[in-house]
């Protein structure tokens, strides 16, 4: 099981919503111990309590079939725009969202994922949505 810890005003994404700031995973119940990365100690370390985790989901196994083959390469695609310019990759896969960034025409981003009109791409070591019609 994953835990969260959660915070009413945002301090990442300024959308309204609030932030999912840390995950833990639940090693025991009886004791509670909860595995985290602790920025504050610097360290890895349990908790025993679960005072402050808001919120929880259950993992799932993802399976893998070793008989197809090799992983597949990276998805990449070049960056398009009839005007020439720039095309804003941001946080959240919305036009009024705050861009991440400004990826040239003509460069090349891995796609991660896409979900309708917007792609989850990364460029330059950096995670954001793009618009699908902007990509090659």
């Amino acid at each position: 099981m994953a835990v969260f810890k959660w915070k009413d005003r945002d301090t990442t994404y300024h959308d309204g919503l609030g932030d999912f700031h840390h995950i833990g995973l639940v090693c025991s119940m009886n004791p509670v111990e909860i595995i985290h990365a602790s920025s504050a100690a610097g360290k890895v370390t349990t908790d025993t309590s679960i005072k402050n985790w808001t919120h929880w989901g259950v993992l799932t196994e993802v399976p893998v079939d070793q008989q197809d083959g090799p992983a597949q390469e990276n998805n990449q695609r070049t960056v398009t725009a009839e005007s020439g310019e720039t095309v804003f990759m941001r946080y959240k896969p919305s036009r009024k969202m705050k861009y991440v960034a400004r990826v040239p025409v003509g460069a090349i981003v891995d796609v991660l994922s896409e979900s309708g009109e917007w792609s989850l791409i990364e460029y330059n070591g950096k995670t954001g949505y793009m618009m699908t019609k902007f990509l090659k």
